[in-house]
């Protein structure tokens, strides 16, 4: 039974990872941080003159689902994700 309610709780925290960042530390300062931010700057540029989607996701080389998450959020500070959950790997728990 616990080994159920843990696989759920995990799954919930995971679909909501997005709002964990929001509610989150902004981002930290460093090579990871620049790249975030340039990439949701080109992300939002692309959008700004009308490009789709899909035609930034081929511009930029990035996975669609990548450039919709940078699309989402309204400023780079806001693209961090929660904290990986140990056993969040989907192998069950011990």
């Amino acid at each position: 039974m616990w080994h159920g309610l843990a696989g759920a709780v995990l799954k919930e925290v995971a679909a909501h990872s997005s709002c964990w960042a929001a509610a989150g530390p902004p981002l930290k300062e460093g090579k990871q941080a620049q790249t975030t931010a340039e990439r949701w700057r080109q992300v939002h540029d692309l959008l700004e003159r009308g490009t789709g989607l899909l035609e930034c996701s081929r511009r930029l080389g990035l996975s669609l689902n990548t450039v919709k998450r940078y699309a989402r959020a309204a400023e780079p500070g806001r693209m961090i994700r929660a904290p990986k959950v140990p056993g969040d790997d989907g192998r069950p728990l011990p």
